[in-house]
């Protein structure tokens, strides 16, 4: 970016300069008076000054508004209050559904493990009151 920044540099006086906003901030670090120039009020100079400094850079005026609420938007976001605290993050719902089938699945599995218990329960009891239980097909 910068040897373009270069090349428009060196044909600037012979041809207008087409720059987008990003690297008009980049060529701001390399032509400090571009910068002086987006700042410049049309109040308080004389007239045809700011006109003559654009055409002497080759800019157009339109360049001059848009660096200057770019500058604006840039300063605002600057003392734009900031969020404070952790980052939430998006939960994706199929994460979301995982976990409540997930925790369903561990729910019924302990109501299972209850049913083989009563079960064995009820065996023992049987047992001891010698009452005979018919016999399950089931293993």
């Amino acid at each position: 970016m910068l040897n373009q920044l270069e090349a428009l540099a060196e044909n600037a006086r012979t041809e207008l300069r087409q720059l987008s906003s990003g690297d008009a901030l980049d060529a701001w670090h390399m032509f400090p008076e571009w910068a002086e120039v987006a700042r410049l009020q049309p109040h308080g100079q004389e007239p045809g000054q700011i006109g003559a400094l654009l055409r002497q850079e080759g800019l157009y005026s339109s360049h001059l508004t848009t660096w200057r609420q770019e500058l604006q938007e840039r300063d605002l976001a600057a003392l734009a209050p900031k969020k404070r605290g952790p980052q939430t993050m998006e939960i994706d719902p199929r994460d979301q559904e995982l976990a409540t089938l997930r925790r369903e699945n561990a729910r019924l599995l302990l109501r299972a493990e209850r049913a083989e218990l009563l079960v064995e329960i009820q065996k023992k009891v049987s047992m001891l009151l010698g009452v005979d239980l018919p016999k399950s097909d089931a293993p």
